[in-house]
């Protein structure tokens, strides 16, 4: 049972790590959590550019988020009074409503060996809507899928930059990003991706 607050890593081997299949494990070229922004590809360089899944495997994994993205939407709108669209407001109430004790207390009553349970959906849901915020506001950034479905990520073809967007929302929920603050990250990530990325001039 957790008494503070565990590592981003040892949130991502609690809750993720298992979920991989053999084959999986093997390509993963680490089992931690990985950048928020990774230079990716040449600046400028278009999704179609990008290798990607196969078309049938794409196709699976944009249904999944999709639902989790129509499920997650649904959800907050219940539970925080809102509505609209997935917007920065949105991000910014589930950020607040997640304090230390919250998460404490999501993460103990959760059994990472029940694919359902509460703490992998809440942290799943919490990154689709990142990755539909990142994307609404950024002409530029699509998804890039990737098996399983919490490896896709956000790709940027102005600054060549790949967005972990579902690693952001395992460091929400551990010591490393519980006060990083989100909507103020979003807006962050949108600028520097904007200004060229790691490729910006200096």
């Amino acid at each position: 049972m957790f008494i503070f607050l565990p590592n981003k890593d040892k949130v991502f081997e609690k809750f993720f790590l298992l979920r991989y299949t053999e084959k999986e494990r093997k390509s993963l070229r680490q089992y931690t959590v990985k950048y928020d922004i990774e230079s990716y590809a040449k600046p400028g360089t278009d999704i179609s550019q990008i290798p990607i899944l196969a078309n049938e495997d794409a196709d699976e994994i944009s249904d999944h988020i999709s639902k989790t993205i129509r499920a997650a939407s649904n959800d907050f709108r219940m539970s925080f009074g809102l509505t609209g669209e997935p917007n920065l407001d949105w991000i910014e109430k589930f950020d607040k409503y997640f304090t230390k004790k919250r998460v404490i207390g999501l993460l103990n009553k959760s059994d990472p060996r029940v694919a359902s349970n509460e703490f992998f959906v809440t942290c799943c849901a919490f990154g689709a809507l990142l990755g539909k915020v990142l994307i609404d506001m950024n002409e530029s950034v699509n998804w890039l899928y990737d098996c399983p479905f919490w490896e896709s990520g956000l790709y940027d073809s102005k600054s060549g930059c790949r967005i972990n967007i579902f690693y952001w929302a395992v460091k929400k929920f551990s010591n490393y990003g519980i006060d990083d603050g989100y909507r103020a990250k979003i807006i962050a990530c949108s600028e520097f991706i904007n200004n060229g990325g790691f490729n910006r001039s200096l």
